[in-house]
């Protein structure tokens, strides 16, 4: 493997994702903590080609549940993915309504993923099992950073030249229909 990018545990195994600039290679691999052994490819199958490194989220409440996100698509590709002890199984599949992953974060009781991408001007709230939008947090231009504390407050971070850069709001400000 070269050029890892991000590392997240799930269903016991620590699963890293890869992908050089301006190379077709890319991919999520699994280290074997019992062994040792890493396999490069650990995608059982998927929909669509992972063609640029993905960002991933886990969440301890959804401990077998790991979310990628494309860092180098526009728009940009999003899994979600059943983690097994020898491989990952796509559940849900779709992509960002703008530019490229920056962030994920999942939200404390695991039902949420925000995925700030530069694009639309807000952070969008994923519900996991589907990967369908169902929160907005409004923000500024080119959202590009997120955390949430485990007691819900969400900080949203933005590349903004002549606005402010950092948010706090909590949790479900907005439910979509």
């Amino acid at each position: 493997m070269t050029c890892p990018k991000d590392m997240a545990f799930a269903a016991g195994q620590l699963w890293v994702s890869s992908g050089c600039e301006n190379e077709a290679t890319a991919g999520i691999g699994r280290v074997d903590l019992a062994t040792g052994r890493f396999n490069v490819n650990a995608v059982d199958a998927i929909d669509e080609r992972i063609s640029s490194a993905m960002l991933l989220a886990t969440s301890p409440a959804q401990p077998d549940v790991l979310i990628a996100g494309a860092t180098g698509t526009s728009p940009a590709l999003l899994v979600r993915f059943e983690a097994t002890a020898t491989g990952l199984v796509q559940r849900a599949i779709s992509r960002t309504d703008g530019g490229s992953v920056a962030q994920l974060a999942v939200t404390p009781d695991g039902t949420e993923v925000l995925v700030p991408s530069g694009a639309p001007y807000y952070h969008p709230a994923l519900r996991t099992s589907d990967l369908v939008e169902v929160h907005q947090y409004p923000t500024v231009t080119y959202p590009n950073a997120v955390a949430i504390r485990p007691d819900g407050l969400v900080v949203a971070g933005t590349n903004s030249s002549y606005d402010k850069d950092v948010w706090m709001v909590t949790l479900r400000i907005r439910t979509l229909p």
